[in-house]
């Protein structure tokens, strides 16, 4: 959980697409289950650290841990970067939520060693100009039935409903029983230059992102509501803003807060008319003509990606898929202007881990718009 972390959004980047793959191995825990006499084999955990993520807990790099016992790992992306995934390097660990920066892993027949994976991701303006859309007061939402105790990967996961609500909370959320998880997204309008505290009340857990980049992490089961806070330099003007929510156990709680003294903004729930959501446009398209499927490249090759966007209404990024499109990650660096049709991505070279014969390329919509174009399968082989 972060405490009181800042950040400036003033005059540089904010990231949203993934970038070279940038390994960082991370560390581990010995976890309290108990064990039989038949599991007291020991074994070794090793877990390294590298550029674009720190580690939470442990301080060692290597843990001894006995054979069946829940080990968990944490790690936080640094500024600028995302966590992509786990990564098993032998076959003796298995890792639970393999997508969620919060993990547990269990060693199985012998020692091992497992992986976290940061990645860059793409530049966006600190400030977002909405002037061209339709726009009304609100957020959209997706709502997913489930059980989980840390946050789980939602991309990974299929909505059972979606809509609209008036406000980051989970009080216009169709809640049921418990056992469910939200993503509410809109746009969150700053009406002065200033230092923010933004403040996340949740029970269950939460996680609190602007232009994509998480800038605060409330995650767990919380057997009541628990608050986090974090500061940000803002300008005046527009930003994406995004909550990823669950419950467990608890009473369903939400609420996200701010304030700004310098400006004579007292800390408030944000209120409604600060959050905007689009209304309904005509959807646009998205056709991937190249590649067009079949071809052939190598590790260090450069993959020309060329697209066909209809009524364009915002920006777009780029997405490979290594296993038919069960999994995508964030091939360059900024996002392009929806006038923009084609860019050379050359795979970078050791990304031995992309080596497929069902590999795709999607072109998608900046968020909070969801359509999307896929190419061809074509394969990547080793140089």
């Amino acid at each position: 959980m972060w405490k009181n972390k800042t950040f400036s959004l003033i005059g540089s980047s904010i990231v949203l697409s993934f970038g070279t793959f940038i390994s960082v191995a991370l560390l581990a825990c010995n976890g309290d289950d108990p064990v039989g006499p038949e599991q007291q084999t020991g074994y070794q955990l090793t877990v390294i650290a590298g550029t674009g993520g720190k580690i939470i807990a442990p301080v060692q790099s290597n843990v001894a841990v006995l054979k069946g016992a829940v080990t968990t790992v944490s790690a936080r992306a640094d500024h600028g970067f995302t966590f992509a995934r786990w990564v098993v390097l032998g076959d003796n660990a298995s890792v639970t939520y393999i997508n969620a920066p919060d993990a547990k892993v269990t060693l199985s027949k012998g020692s091992d060693t497992v992986r976290a994976e940061f990645v860059e991701v793409p530049a966006l303006p600190g400030t977002i100009d909405i002037s061209n859309l339709p726009t009304e007061n609100g957020v959209d939402y997706l709502h997913y039935k489930g059980s989980w105790s840390l946050l789980p990967d939602f991309t990974a996961l299929v909505p059972d409903t979606a809509g609209s609500a008036d406000s980051l909370s989970v009080t216009s959320l169709p809640l049921g029983s418990q056992g469910f998880g939200a993503l509410l997204s809109g746009y969150l309008s700053i009406p002065i230059d200033g230092n923010y505290t933004f403040y996340l009340t949740s029970s269950d857990g939460s996680a609190l992102y602007l232009n994509d980049s998480l800038i605060l992490s409330n995650n767990g089961v919380h057997a009541t509501p628990a608050e986090d806070s974090v500061n940000v330099q803002l300008k005046q003007g527009t930003y994406l803003i995004g909550v990823r929510y669950f419950n467990a156990v608890s009473t369903p709680f939400l609420n996200v807060s701010y304030a700004c003294p310098d400006n004579g903004i007292e800390k408030m729930t944000i209120p409604k008319d600060a959050l905007s959501r689009c209304d309904t446009r005509p959807v646009p398209k998205i056709t991937v003509d190249k590649p067009a499927g079949g071809e052939t490249f190598r590790v260090g090759d450069t993959i020309h990606v060329k697209w066909t966007y209809k009524n364009y209404r915002g920006q777009v990024y780029l997405q490979i898929s290594v296993n038919g499109g069960k999994k995508y990650f964030n091939i360059c660096n900024s996002a392009f202007p929806g006038t923009d049709s084609s860019y050379d991505w050359q795979i970078p070279l050791g990304a031995d881990t992309l080596v497929s014969q069902n590999a795709v390329i999607m072109v998608k919509e900046y968020p909070p718009f969801a359509v999307n174009g896929v190419s061809n399968k074509f394969s990547i082989i080793a140089r």
